[in-house]
């Protein structure tokens, strides 16, 4: 995924709303965008964040390379949480390539 589009775009790594903890429940088919907070928010769960992985054949299922979080604040919006979570992903994108680079790739 792109940072914040909800779309697959070409390239390696991913990345998917994720809620510590709860093991990927709000990722997978049809589960981007708005559609992503707003579960999040009318689950309860106290955080948020983005998974930056690489991508394979699955959904969302490919080896991950970091996890940001950030907390699920009391009057949160769809749109206050999204705002939060795009922020994280403006940083782990650039760290996890960073780190992948650092490997010496990504195979």
């Amino acid at each position: 995924w792109l940072p914040g589009s909800g779309h697959p775009g070409p390239g390696v790594c991913g990345a998917r709303w994720v809620a510590r903890g709860v093991g990927g429940r709000f990722g997978g088919p049809g589960m981007y965008g708005m559609r992503v907070h707003r579960a999040v928010l009318e689950s309860g769960v106290p955080e948020s964040g983005c998974t930056v992985h690489l991508c394979d054949p699955g959904y969302d299922t490919g080896p991950v390379v970091l996890r940001r979080r950030c907390p699920v604040l009391a009057g949160d919006t769809p749109e206050s949480l999204a705002e939060r979570v795009f922020s994280l992903e403006l940083d782990a994108y650039p760290e996890a390539l960073q780190l992948l680079i650092g490997r010496g790739g990504m195979g």
